[in-house]
């Protein structure tokens, strides 16, 4: 897989559920509703061909930075 282009927000939105928070605790933290991160992360796992979050973060993460 190629690296993932992601945007402040996205990249912060998966920090924060790398450090175990809820999406909710996410929203919150970041400043944007609850929806917004739920649609966010529907795209980033269609984008990089994912089904679970966890899965999502932990290939995203796990990419050394570019």
């Amino acid at each position: 897989m190629g690296s993932v282009n992601r945007t402040r927000r996205e990249g912060t939105v998966l920090q924060l559920l790398d450090e175990k928070s809820t999406q909710k605790a996410v929203a919150d933290t970041a400043g944007i509703s609850i929806k917004t991160v739920e649609l966010m992360l529907v795209g980033m796992r269609k984008y990089v061909g994912t089904t679970t979050t966890s899965e999502l973060v932990r290939v995203i993460v796990d990419q050394p930075p570019q």
